[in-house]
């Protein structure tokens, strides 16, 4: 089943805020940290804008295209 571009935004803004903010605040309060994190994406298609995430302590930014010098990962695909 394909998952039209819309719903995968809408699906990606629904787990950031509903699964990835709580868990992750959750986790640095039980270690006395403050929540204060970067979360960093590869650009791939679906993902919402940086300024759609609007929340406070939270930093998602993107990795410019063809970055594998920084990924190694990507040297084997």
């Amino acid at each position: 089943l394909e998952v039209l571009p819309r719903n995968r935004e809408t699906i990606f803004l629904d787990w950031f805020y509903q699964c990835f903010v709580p868990k992750v605040r959750k986790h640095l309060t039980s270690k006395g940290l403050y929540f204060k994190v970067i979360l960093i994406f590869d650009n791939p298609p679906g993902h919402s804008e940086p300024h759609e995430f609007n929340t406070k302590g939270a930093e998602v930014d993107y990795l410019y295209p063809n970055t594998s010098l920084i990924q190694p990962v990507d040297q084997w695909s």
